[in-house]
């Protein structure tokens, strides 16, 4: 049991800390200004799922987020990539796309200049090797193998964040029906969360339902996940990934141009609000980037700029509370 006089103290603490700006948050900055305005980050003991259909992007932007954590920050965060949808190899190559820029299609058949071939080792191979990051490929893992194996990884050097791509591919092991069993995975991985405090992020498939809707109506909500109870009632934070160009939507009803365009809408958010953010998609070198700017900002930096944008009246994520012509949520 926890004293009310000791978790009373370290509350004032922190906000004290919060309020004079010089709090080191513990969360881990995506690396998209945007996104860690309104999340503050991924937070330590948090369950994060990101759905979208497939072909959408949500692997690349899986890939962009460990680029973010084990290159652009300081110092390398230790991440550990689950990949049961596809090979670390395959991963790697989508990854090195990304951090190079070089199209993924060229890495692929090995169609590369001379200076791409060089650029792709001393940019992307060599970084990419200096890193903490860990990738698993086993096939057909439960939740158990997944636990085991982050003990493993933090007794050696420690875990500071784990990928899991995806959910519908682990294990079961208790030959429920589909939704009992998606929910036992969920609240297995959210213990695993909680127990180690590191942040969970676990791709997730959306159903064939969104197809059959017209137009913009085929935007994500969650009524569109499969087994959708059990992730909307253990995931802390649901991230849908849309992009209107998928759907042959290419422009808005003023219309300016949706190619390139993509959407990331907060569906459930226990820590903040459900924004929609909106990004720029470039699948071919398999990146996306913040929509209106490139700038990187650490929690603690985006802590401020929210503390001043509250001072105006403002709350987070304004930017994109405010509905926008081009907006399909």
């Amino acid at each position: 049991m926890h004293s009310l006089n000791t978790l009373f103290n370290e509350l004032s603490s922190r906000i004290e800390l919060m309020r004079s700006g010089d709090e080191t948050s513990d969360a881990l900055a995506s690396g998209f200004n945007d996104l860690d305005r309104v999340l503050y980050g991924f937070q330590k003991g948090k369950l994060y799922v990101i759905a979208a259909r497939p072909a959408v992007g949500k692997t690349v932007f899986m890939v962009n987020l460990v680029h973010n954590m084990i290159l652009k920050s300081t110092p390398a965060k230790k991440v550990a990539v689950f990949l049961l949808d596809q090979s670390a190899a395959v991963f790697l190559e989508k990854l090195l796309s990304c951090s190079t820029e070089i199209w993924l299609e060229k890495i692929i058949r090995g169609k590369l200049e001379d200076h791409e071939w060089k650029k792709l080792k001393e940019e992307g191979m060599n970084r990419v090797m200096a890193t903490p990051l860990s990738l698993d490929d086993e096939a057909a893992m439960s939740v158990t193998d997944i636990t085991r194996k982050c003990d493993e990884l933090i007794k050696a050097d420690g875990l500071d964040i784990i990928f899991i791509d995806s959910l519908q591919l682990i294990k079961k092991e208790n030959g429920l029906n589909p939704e009992e069993d998606t929910a036992i995975i969920l609240k297995g991985l959210k213990d695993l969360a909680r127990t180690r405090n590191i942040p969970i992020v676990v791709l997730s498939q959306m159903s064939r339902f969104a197809e059959k809707k017209a137009g913009r109506k085929r935007r994500p909500q969650l009524s569109d996940m499969e087994d959708t109870g059990p992730v909307g009632q253990e995931a802390d934070v649901v991230l849908f990934l849309y992009r209107p160009e998928y759907y042959d939507i290419i422009e808005d009803e003023t219309g300016e141009s949706l190619r390139g365009v993509a959407y990331i809408k907060i569906a459930k958010n226990r820590m903040g609000s459900l924004d929609t953010i909106r990004m720029k998609a470039q699948l071919h070198i398999q990146k996306f980037e913040d929509y209106d700017d490139d700038m990187v900002f650490s929690p603690k930096e985006l802590a401020k700029k929210n503390r001043r944008s509250n001072k105006k009246g403002k709350q987070n994520g304004t930017l994109f509370n405010e509905k926008m012509p081009d907006d399909p949520f």
